[in-house]
């Protein structure tokens, strides 16, 4: 660092090229952590850039297509789908293909969160949750409210195995809340149910979602393909289906090829996604707020741990590619 100097720099574009994957994802961060730090002129002036390798090849007769990572991926089979399909409600109305889309979204962000809130409560006690037309930070006010709002939710809870709980009041908040033990389908569930819970933003977001999903369409939804006599029309009986639908029809025919690792491209398909000029690209770095990005390289980085699990934990739900 004590003998670099910018103005002897003999490469004008500097590339770092990583697996486009998480633990490519963590390199990349390794790197980028060293020329922020020991080399920021580089970044500076412009000279540093990322290499933006495919995660997926999508091949159907004579179309070829790479696509970068997974939300790619689900926007181009859905547009795939789209381009063969009409989408009509219970009333035989056609939806416009951007209504579709759109909704679509939803569906992929509702699973999302959905999915992430569901890890250490169970997923069908998220479910019924979003279909209780009663529940809200009033419910957790009384002790016998909350009891009656889990007695009538434990009802549904039987076909699928058993919800047993125990209310209690938080002495601080004086506010009521449930410990709760739930089996499904032979996996236990143990968590703090409260206000604090149904107040959070995740939950708010997810019953929206569940209500936009829910309403504004005459159900059930009807898949048709006009041009292709073979084809038979499909219902289904709402979005969340829809989406299954439609990327099923995105994906028939078709190869797709997932790609772990630059090494495991040949020789000309590395070629023609990440080293030639005229196709690859390319992400240049940039500071937009230096102030902001040193405390991010800071908290990510350094050698505090609490500030870097509170952003974990704020940040969740946002992961999008995520290896488990």
């Amino acid at each position: 660092r004590v003998d670099f100097d910018i103005s002897k720099i003999r490469y004008h574009k500097i590339i770092v090229m990583t697996d486009a994957d998480v633990d490519g994802a963590h390199i990349r961060t390794l790197l980028l952590t060293f020329f922020y730090r020991q080399m920021p002129e580089i970044i500076q002036r412009g000279y540093l850039y990322i290499a933006q390798p495919p995660l997926y090849k999508f091949k159907k007769s004579k179309t070829e297509r790479y696509l970068k990572d997974d939300s790619e991926l689900e926007s181009f089979l859905l547009e795939n789908a789209l381009s063969d399909v009409v989408v009509t409600d219970a009333q035989d109305a056609a939806i416009e293909p951007s209504v579709v889309k759109n909704m679509c979204r939803c569906v992929e962000r509702y699973e999302r969160v959905q999915g992430a809130l569901a890890r250490r409560r169970g997923g069908f006690f998220i479910e019924q949750l979003m279909a209780s037309q009663s529940l809200s930070v009033d419910t957790f006010l009384a002790p016998e409210r909350l009891k009656g709002f889990l007695d009538d939710l434990a009802e549904t809870f039987k076909a699928r195995g058993f919800l047993d709980f125990a209310v209690h009041v938080d002495t601080e908040s004086h506010a009521h809340y449930a410990q709760i033990v739930s089996r499904i389908d032979g996996q236990t569930f143990r968590f703090r149910f409260d206000r604090e819970f149904v107040n959070s933003g995740e939950f708010k977001e997810l019953k929206d979602l569940y209500r936009q999903l829910s309403t504004g369409f005459a159900l059930p939804l009807v898949v048709n393909a006009p041009g292709n006599a073979n084809k038979e029309p499909k219902t289904v009986a709402g979005w969340v289906d829809l989406h299954k639908q439609l990327h099923k029809f995105g994906r028939h025919g078709a190869a797709i090829q997932r790609y772990k690792g630059l090494g495991e491209m040949n020789a000309d398909q590395l070629w023609e996604t990440t080293m030639n000029i005229h196709t690859r690209k390319l992400l240049r770095v940039e500071i937009e707020d230096a102030i902001e990005a040193d405390d991010l390289f800071s908290m990510l980085m350094g050698d505090e741990v609490p500030p870097r699990k509170e952003f974990i934990e704020t940040n969740a739900l946002q992961v999008r590619n995520l290896d488990f």
